[in-house]
């Protein structure tokens, strides 16, 4: 999970599914994401992006990375 406090968000690695999703800071419940990272479309099985287990952003170059 990283706390993204410049743009206000909330990004998760979900290892379920292969997905990082992002959500608004202040986000309470079962709260729908603002964003989706993927590399397939939803309900189909991606081939290029694995297990995502962590997010990280980089502030030098403004980048929020996802290790496949």
């Amino acid at each position: 999970m990283f706390v993204d406090t410049k743009n206000k968000e909330v990004w998760v690695a979900n290892f379920g599914n292969s997905t990082a999703t992002c959500y608004p800071i202040n986000a309470n419940g079962d709260a729908a994401p603002i964003r989706t990272i993927r590399s397939a479309p939803a309900g189909y099985q991606g081939l290029k992006f694995g297990k995502v287990e962590a997010v990280a952003y980089d502030s030098k170059r403004d980048q929020l990375l996802v290790p496949n």
